[in-house]
């Protein structure tokens, strides 16, 4: 194990991950920009190959433990069993593709969630490619995740869809990593991304604002919204308003939201959460969706332009343990005790 001990707080620190992400952007460009996001102009598809598709060059460090996906081995299989299953908490976050917030008191937001009477998507492209929502691309067709649904939860009856398993409980499933769990995994190669060009972008926009130069032009011509912006472009998605998202505070919390956006399943969220000690983003209600169909006797109209009903229900099935008996210490990690006998002043982390 390798670790780095600085024994103190000090935001000097956020100086030297804000020299590091330029100094890494130097490098890049004096090597003819080897990293860059997959931006092809179809948001959707671009989003899902910046972290699924091999040698892409925006993935700078992945995990290639096993070769190839299998569905059936591994934690694919415990997927179908509320594993990983998604918040309606998390799908909220998302934003219509306007940049407006998505808002279930919105008359027109709660008509069309997801896609609107032509079909088409209405909210962040990202949210797409992490989640499974009913109307979206599913096994060649579109994915029926409501009452009398191909996969509609197990308590509304489900069970038509064996590799859907027990899925569906928070009204959608997990597709990033996972895809459609068929045709559009099984067999490809695996790559787990653990660092993509886009976290450099947003790090170095979180150290600008940090450092108290989120309106500074960098040597690169670009401030912190900037930075973020270049993780929005591919989406097609507009731009922060600078106007209401002002520096310090209100910048933080956007940018830690993009994070959320951007790297889910990709096991960025903890980080963000122990290094800003962030547990109150933890402590709140989760929410799940139950979906009905406006007209059930309707079966001709394709499922993206049907119209449904939504009721929005609070507490899981399972409870989250290590939340209800939060500790303090879990900001911190144990240090190995072998570096502590070493006797050299390292002591060990307060709770453990």
């Amino acid at each position: 194990m390798r670790f780095v001990w600085y024994g103190n707080k000090s935001d000097s620190r956020w100086q030297d991950a804000l020299n590091a992400g330029l100094d890494f952007l130097r490098k890049n460009k004096q090597n003819g920009e080897l990293y860059k996001l997959v931006d092809t102009g179809d948001p959707r598809k671009d989003f899902c190959s910046g972290y699924f598709d091999r040698y892409n060059h925006e993935v700078l460090i992945a995990s290639h433990r096993w070769i190839k996906w299998d569905l059936n081995s591994k934690s694919l299989a415990q997927i179908r069993y509320l594993v990983c299953s998604p918040s309606l908490n998390y799908a909220d976050m998302f934003p219509m593709k306007n940049g407006e917030d998505f808002d279930w008191n919105n008359a027109e937001h709660r008509k069309c969630p997801f896609f609107n009477e032509k079909g088409e998507m209405v909210r962040d492209p990202r949210l797409y490619e992490t989640l499974i929502v009913t109307g979206d691309k599913f096994w060649g067709r579109k994915a029926e995740i409501y009452k009398g649904g191909r996969e509609q939860p197990q308590f509304m009856g489900g069970g038509q869809n064996w590799r859907w398993g027990s899925m569906g409980y928070t009204g959608m499933g997990q597709r990033k990593h996972t895809q459609d769990h068929n045709n559009e995994l099984n067999g490809k190669y695996y790559q787990c991304p653990l660092l993509r060009l886009s976290e450099v972008y947003l790090n170095i926009a979180e150290a600008m604002n940090e450092t108290g130069k989120a309106t500074t032009t960098d040597e690169f011509g670009r401030d912190a919204y900037d930075y973020v912006q270049l993780v929005r472009d591919r989406l097609d998605m507009p731009g922060l308003d600078r106007d209401k998202i002002t520096p310090g505070v209100s910048l933080r919390e956007a940018i830690l939201r993009e994070r959320a956006l951007e790297f889910g399943y990709e096991e960025v969220r903890y980080y963000d959460i122990v290094r800003w000690m962030r547990k109150d983003f933890l402590d709140v209600p989760l929410r799940r969706l139950e979906t009905y169909p406006l007209d059930p006797s309707d079966t001709t109209t394709p499922v993206e332009k049907r119209l449904f009903t939504y009721e929005i229900k609070e507490g899981m099935i399972n409870k989250r343990t290590w939340v209800e008996q939060w500790d303090n210490r879990y900001y911190l990690c144990p240090l190995p005790l072998a570096e502590i006998n070493k006797k050299y002043g390292l002591i060990q982390n307060p709770g453990w």
